[in-house]
């Protein structure tokens, strides 16, 4: 059965309670320095704006499922490049500013999952699709007959990789999906890209 979205509430000034206490701790693992009292406030109101205006989002201060879920999606990708030790200057440099809704899904299962399905080469091949592949999968014009890479560049273009698949996979979403379908569709992208995706 398919997942649904969970329902967040509206979070303002003037209210209280478990769910304000939620909010103001992942702020603060976020980085932002904050009470964690469960008091929506003048403070907590002045760091979700800051963090609102930081995302692109609407900045009043109101935390509605755009504000969750660009929270959500900053702790995922936190995690992320704390996994796979890349510097928050790297991200920003390689990666593009994307929404993704993470309430369905963790980096932590995919990397895995490609992994063994692409199996790792360190030299330059011609894939069944007759297209040079190296590393885990990855295709490009620059890869040439007798390329090598070492393992770190090859890490390196598994996580640029994987982020383009999985980002093409949640543009292309009409439903919400389990981890386990996004699992199959982000490892069916990252082995055909988004545009095979997006026609079938």
């Amino acid at each position: 059965m398919i997942s649904q979205r969970p329902r967040r509430p509206t979070l303002k000034t003037t209210m209280s309670g478990p769910k304000v206490s939620e909010l103001q701790q992942k702020l603060h693992d976020l980085g932002f320095k904050i009470t964690v009292d469960g008091v929506f406030g003048d403070e907590t109101l002045a760091i979700v704006t800051q963090f609102q205006n930081q995302q692109g989002v609407n900045t009043d201060g109101v935390v509605v499922p755009t504000t969750h879920n660009m929270l959500q999606y900053c702790l995922e990708e936190q995690e992320f490049n704390k996994t796979n030790n890349l510097s928050k200057s790297e991200t920003k440099s390689k990666y593009p500013e994307v929404y993704i809704p993470f309430e369905y899904y963790s980096f932590k299962h995919i990397k895995e999952l490609i992994m063994y399905f692409e199996g790792k080469m360190l030299e330059a091949y011609i894939c069944p699709y007759g297209k040079w592949t190296i590393g885990y999968g990855h295709r490009g014009p620059e890869l040439k007959e007798g390329m090598k890479i070492t393992e770190e560049e090859c890490l390196e273009l598994l996580k640029v990789d994987m982020y383009k698949a999985i980002t093409g996979v949640m543009k292309c979403l009409k439903v919400p999906l389990n981890s386990h379908q996004i699992d199959a569709l982000v490892s069916f992208t990252f082995n055909n890209g988004v545009e095979v995706l997006a026609e079938s």
